[in-house]
């Protein structure tokens, strides 16, 4: 993190979108079980720039990679539905490791 995201403003929105993340968890598992590409698609485009831009660019990266796998694959999605199950894990450890440290 740069001195900018160490500011007491910037921990304040980043702990509400740290709080974001069960739902947005639950969404994608939600798209997921429905086959809804387009949704999914739409999740992960939203979650790659907001990580970033608050500090966890790993998760950007592997969301972006899923998406442009989702959108190149939408006949065969078993390789996009374990990226996704990647996606997840992250999303479920990076909650736990830093929605108490805030």
């Amino acid at each position: 993190m740069d001195d900018s995201q160490h500011s007491p403003g910037f921990l304040a929105l980043r702990k509400r979108y740290l709080g974001s993340f069960p739902d947005k968890i639950a969404a994608l598992r939600t798209a997921r079980a429905a086959e809804d590409c387009d949704t999914v698609i739409n999740l992960l485009h939203q979650l790659a720039g907001s990580s970033g831009s608050y500090g966890f660019p790993e998760l950007s990266r592997l969301c972006l990679a899923l998406e442009e796998e989702v959108i190149c694959s939408q006949d065969n999605l078993d390789k996009a539905k374990e990226m996704l199950e990647d996606v997840l894990a992250l999303m479920e450890t990076i909650y736990r490791e830093h929605s108490g440290n805030q």
